[in-house]
């Protein structure tokens, strides 16, 4: 009996042990799902490190004060952060957990080094273990220089001394034009920078595409003092950027012109003086209580107000290409078939270019002799004349575009009638046209000169108008428009024999000179 109860005794634990680990379905599922997941820790061991193969995307020198946003990326592009970024600057610390969207964080501690790091929730999901650092300057001012040339501005020994009162200088180069890759993070660097820069010679097309940036991103510029550097003169660039800088809201008396010599100058005090608030250059200033005192004031005042410089720049050119057709038949002897047929079609031909202006002339030539051969046997009144003419040269233009599109000649540029003013040069070329024809023997010798002749003026004129060192010459000095008045009224007074007179009368004054 004894035997019986000893052999109980030992094999009853053994019974209640393999019980105990005998499980169920539900928990052998479990079972296996923990085998899998404790299999899935095993392999994140062969995984490289996540700072091997992901990087944060961002900027790394910001401004106090200023936003910036920071993203993940790898070889193939941006990666959805799913985890947590902690930014650490010093004793502070900030966690922010990111669900498949990018950081936006505001630098608004103290200027100094911060770091800002990435943890996944899954490495797994990533394909790589551990954690993503990034570390970010955060300086108390930004000096940022655009040129178009590379220089060591941003590597110099200023920028070091700068860096030690946690001022960054920083340096871009544009090249020509404004077109780079990056150009909304250039544009964003822009808007944090406390002092602008701009040593460019193209500053005139520069300010116009920070124009355009500013309708897609608006910029603050109110507390930005800038510094341009550039060949140009105060008197022209205070009229061909004052559009720009009240578009861009930059406030008066903060943007001066400088030379390089002055730059230095300036940074040298800045960054060994602390002084900022050192004048050196000229002011570009509006004041409207100013305005009236000169021409050249005026004109800011107007081209600030919104006026463009192109529009006043080619009001001028009208002045002194009407004193060339005064010249031309007063003095020269050159008939000139009145001011306003060439004026207009000199100034038609420099907006919508040579093509337009020929083909449409080439039209008009076709409908008015077509016209003049129809109505001349049909006998019509005048009005019903001019009503058949425009119709018919209506029909000749709608004929040339289809033929232009069926046979993809490719004459017309077909952007220039999604301006609806286009309209008013084509029926302009019509009507001078017709003033030519009526005037001018084609198929003579005698009309085949004067139509010579007529272009010869009109190439004079249009060179003129496309003339930019013209152009920048009379908005810097619009009051030679005074001087234009009496060249005018002297000219007109002239009655003495014209050149044209000369070559013509020259055997008679031969002879004159011969007998005496």
């Amino acid at each position: 009996m004894r035997f019986i109860y000893f052999l109980i005794f030992l094999l009853v634990p053994f019974g209640i042990f393999a019980q105990e680990n005998t499980p169920a379905e539900p928990i052998e599922a479990e079972t296996g799902s923990v085998e899998s997941t404790q299999t899935g820790a095993i392999d994140t061991l062969n995984f490289p490190k996540c700072s091997d193969v992901i990087g944060i995307s961002g900027a790394v020198q910001v401004r106090l004060g200023t936003t910036h946003e920071y993203s993940l990326v790898d070889n193939n592009g941006s990666v959805a952060p799913t985890g947590f970024f902690r930014i650490q600057m010093d004793d502070y610390i900030e966690d922010v957990k990111v669900t498949n969207s990018k950081l936006s964080y505001t630098f608004n501690i103290s200027p100094g080094i911060a770091t800002i790091t990435f943890t996944p929730i899954d490495s797994a999901a990533y394909n790589c273990v551990g954690s993503i650092t990034r570390e970010v300057h955060v300086y108390r001012e930004v000096i940022m220089y655009i040129g178009k040339e590379r220089t060591d501005i941003g590597d110099s020994t200023l920028a070091s001394v700068f860096r030690e009162k946690s001022v960054l200088l920083d340096a871009h180069f544009v090249g020509n034009s404004f077109q780079i890759e990056d150009q909304s993070a250039l544009w964003n660097a822009i808007g944090a920078a406390d002092i602008l820069v701009i040593n460019h010679d193209n500053i005139i097309e520069l300010f116009s595409e920070m124009e355009r940036l500013q309708r897609i991103k608006e910029n603050i510029f109110t507390n930005t003092k800038i510094f341009i550097i550039s060949p140009h003169s105060r008197t022209l660039l205070a009229k061909v950027l004052a559009k720009s800088i009240a578009n861009l809201g930059i406030t008066d008396n903060n943007i001066s012109l400088i030379s390089a010599d002055q730059l230095s100058t300036l940074l040298g005090k800045w960054a060994y003086e602390d002084d900022r608030e050192v004048v050196l250059g000229e002011t570009l200033s509006y004041e409207k209580n100013h305005f009236a005192l000169t021409m050249s004031s005026f004109l800011e005042y107007l081209a600030y107000a919104g006026v463009s410089y192109q529009f006043l720049g080619f009001l001028l050119l009208l002045s002194v290409v009407a004193l060339i057709f005064n010249i031309l038949k007063q003095i020269i002897g050159l008939d000139t078939f009145s001011v306003y047929y060439p004026l207009l079609f000199a100034i038609i031909v420099s907006q919508m270019g040579y093509t337009f202006s020929l083909v449409f002339a080439a039209l008009a030539v076709i409908s008015v002799v077509v016209s003049n051969a129809i109505t001349n046997r049909i006998q019509l009144l005048v009005n019903a004349k001019k009503a058949f003419l425009i119709s018919m040269y209506i029909f000749l233009l709608l004929a040339a575009m289809g033929v232009d599109n069926v046979f993809e000649i490719g004459i017309f540029n077909y952007t220039i009638f999604q301006n609806s003013v286009a309209i008013v040069a084509i029926f302009a070329i019509l009507f001078i046209m017709e003033r030519l024809i009526d005037g001018i023997k084609f198929f003579s010798k005698s009309g085949i000169l004067e139509l010579l002749r007529y272009a010869v003026i009109i190439a004079i004129v249009v060179a003129i108008f496309s003339s930019r060192s013209l152009q920048y010459f009379l908005i810097s000095y619009p009051d030679v428009i005074f001087l234009i008045v009496i060249a005018n009224l002297l000219v007109g007074r002239y009655t003495g024999l014209q050149v044209v007179e000369y070559f013509r009368f020259s055997p008679v004054l031969r002879n004159i000179s011969e007998e005496e």
